[in-house]
Parts: structure tokens; sequence; C-alpha cells
């Protein structure tokens, strides 16, 4: 006999219409939430801008009833005579020289490009194939810088002037950084103007140029080395005398507003710091005259505001 139960069980009956499946009820609950949500960062994201801009204008008015100016302009260095103006001197021209575009989108026409890249690939250590140089001595270590690792570096060097013979390693460190003197003397008789301010156009916001910072880094590291060579020359007067270039390159980048300006005024600072302690702490000889360098050192350091 057949079994008809089985029949009206498997029937195919239509769905309950009423009833919605539950993954579609889901999906609606996760919506539901995802709409709190966004709602709610909204609303706080709205509040806190809100609490900011209040703070923020209570911050200018304490500070224009103190007589402080916050507005960017403000913050520009003001513009300076060429002819007291480090930043204006004739090594500096080829970095910002230039012709405006005329039309949005179009490059720069720089009036010495080649000059210009010339600058700008001006690095020390000298790029070579040589392997990377041994690292300085410094302060923090307290160690000395090994002139006889560096003598060794400088020596094997193809495109820098090199002794036939090994001299004492200050001798020959001193010859290799020849390599640099004619740009070396120009920043140094540049330095004897008593103001900085870098043609930097600041009006171009995040895309201003700052060719001659990493230009600087270089000098400020030429006249690091030339300076440890110097003492281990026993040459105090020409030690000080680097180290003090070193230390007004530092000081031209004092007054720009750029944090990446002061982070590597830091850098050539830390540079300096080196010769100055190692004449200093070598108590075996009096090889950095105090007179020379740690006061005009400490003079730099302390007038800053």
């Amino acid at each position: 006999s057949r079994d008809w139960s089985s029949d009206v069980c498997s029937s195919d009956l239509p769905p309950n219409p009423t009833a919605p499946p539950r993954r579609r009820a889901w999906l609606k609950r996760l919506g539901w939430a995802a709409l709190w949500f966004v709602t709610a960062v909204a609303i706080l994201i709205t509040f806190e801008n809100w609490r900011g801009r209040r703070a923020f204008e209570r911050l200018a008015a304490e500070c224009k009833a103190a007589g402080d100016d916050l507005s960017p302009a403000a913050l520009i260095p003001p513009p300076i005579p060429d002819a007291e103006n480090f930043g204006t001197a004739p090594i500096f021209q080829p970095l910002f020289d230039s012709e405006r575009a005329s039309k949005p989108g179009e490059p720069v026409r720089w009036k010495n490009e080649a000059e210009k890249k010339r600058l700008e690939n001006l690095r020390f250590p000298i790029q070579s194939n040589q392997k990377s140089p041994v690292p300085t001595g410094g302060w923090r270590a307290g160690k000395f810088t090994d002139v006889v690792a560096w003598q060794s570096y400088f020596r094997g060097l193809t495109n820098v002037p090199v002794a036939p013979q090994p001299q004492s390693p200050g001798a020959d460190i001193l010859l290799a950084l020849t390599y640099y003197d004619r740009d070396y003397a120009a920043v140094r008789e540049a330095a004897a103007r008593p103001k900085t301010r870098f043609p930097v156009r600041y009006e171009d916001n995040f895309a201003a140029l700052l060719p001659h910072l990493s230009l600087l880094r270089t000098f400020a590291q030429v006249a690091q080395f030339r300076a440890i060579a110097q003492l281990a020359e026993a040459n105090s007067a020409g030690a000080a005398n680097d180290l003090l270039l070193a230390l007004r390159l530092a000081e031209s980048l004092d007054h720009e507003p750029l944090l990446i300006s002061q982070l590597v005024r830091i850098a050539i600072l830390e540079q300096a710091s080196t010769p100055l302690w190692e004449g200093l702490a070598d108590r075996k000889s009096t090889r950095l005259n105090s007179s020379h360098g740690y006061i005009s050192y400490a003079v730099f350091c302390l007038k800053k505001k």
C-alpha cells in the first residue's frame, strides 16, 4: 500500500511570505548599527572641531592682547639687503635663481641648471665605490674620531687629491678635503655677511623648495672633518676657524620657521660638538683653546631664546 503521509511531508508548499530569511534580518541589524556608529563618530568629530576652534580663538585673543601675532605672515623672516644677507651669496644663487612657470603645471626653469645640479650633488663623504666610511667619534659616546681609519678611507678614493706616500692622518685628510676648497672658500667668504634670509618661496606652502639645507649640511660636515684633522695636526687656530664656520652655518637657520630647517640646524650643532669636545677632552695638550671655540659655542647656545 502507498504511504500517503510521506507525500504530505515532502510536498512543495510555498514559503510563508510573512517570515523574512534570517540572513536578511541580520544584515538589516548590521546596517542600522553601522549607521548609528557613523552618526556617533560624525557628531564626536563635529563637537571636537567646535571645541578646538573655540580654544584656539581664546588663545589667539590672549596672544593678541599680549602683542603676539599668530598669523603665518608674521613667522616669515623679513627681507634683508643682499649685501648683508648670507642666504643670497653667489654660492647659493643657483639653488634659487629661477623663472617661475607662467601657467599652472609648467616646470620651473632654472637659470643655471648645471650649477644647481652640481651643488645638489655635492655630498660628504665623497661618493665612491669604497666601503661606507667609519663612523666619527663623539662626546655622547666618549670616543675620539679614528683619524687613521678616515685617512685610509680617503686614500682609497680616486676622485680626490692623494699624496704619493702616506703622510700623517691629519695631513692626508686635509689634502683630500681640498676637493671642496673652491666652494668651501665661497661659503667662508659669504659667512662674513651678518644676517641670513634664504630666498625660500614661503607662499608656496608645502611645495616650497629648500635646496639649501642639504648644502649647508655638507659644508658643516666638511668643516667638522677639517677641524678634526687640524686638531690631529695640533693646529688649534685652524680648528677653531672651521668650528666657528660650522656654528655660523647652524646660526643661518635660526629664524627659519620650518621644522625640517630646525632639525638640520640641530644636526649641524651636533656635528660641531664633535671637534669641540675632542679638542677640549684631550688633556695631554690644549689642542683647542677655549677662547677660540668653547666660549663662542657657549654664547651661541645661550643667546637662543
